[in-house]
């Protein structure tokens, strides 16, 4: 975050401004991270049908799905979204990377990209859709991501409408709990090490 957005000039005269964005994983171009037990399998599809859900039952609503550039095709994911008005891109026309994409979103959601927690940091509503609670891939080391974590579709499509509402939004306090401004991480690195008698 430090290089692609803090250390470079803001590249978004092709970046749609969008309701709803959903980052990716790059599940599809190593498919043994998805299949961690067959209900990560099933979740993980899961979030699919809420966003297909959603888009269906509000389709003024500006929705797109960003995968990594270099993320092979889904098969599965594709006919669930088919037919719906969710826009998936995988190249990005930015120098900036999805953060471009991130910081022209009223609200970001993923299955599980640590992006979520940079996001906080930026100020944006961010959450992770995690069908049951029960994604095991890394947010139970963060006690704290039980906030940001969106357990069934009443609940996400609640906070997608109250987020729509500039009034009702509802921001993450303590961002800092999750991640801290990513614009100085090198320096951090290399003043605790100084401090700690690494250097």
């Amino acid at each position: 975050m430090e290089y692609f957005w803090y250390s470079r000039k803001k590249d978004l005269k092709k970046i749609p401004r969008t309701d709803l964005l959903v980052i990716g994983l790059n599940y599809a171009n190593a498919p043994e991270r998805m299949y961690i037990n067959k209900q990560h399998y099933y979740n993980y599809y899961e979030q699919f049908e809420w966003i297909k859900k959603i888009s269906s039952r509000y389709p003024q609503l500006n929705i797109i799905l960003k995968h990594h550039d270099n993320c092979k095709r889904d098969l599965l994911e594709q006919k669930i979204l088919e037919n719906t008005d969710v826009k998936t891109l995988y190249k990005t026309p930015s120098i900036n990377r999805s953060y471009a994409y991130i910081f022209k979103a009223k609200q970001v959601f993923s299955f599980g990209s640590s992006m979520i927690l940079e996001c906080a940091s930026m100020g944006k509503n961010s959450y992770f859709l995690d069908p049951n609670l029960e994604n095991i891939s890394f947010q139970k080391s963060i006690p704290a991501a039980k906030k940001i974590r969106i357990k069934n579709y009443n609940e996400f499509e609640k906070l997608v409408l109250n987020n729509m509402k500039k009034s009702n939004s509802k921001k993450i306090k303590t961002s800092n709990t999750f991640c801290l401004k990513s614009d100085k991480v090198s320096k951090r690195i290399v003043d605790y090490f100084i401090k700690n008698n690494y250097l």
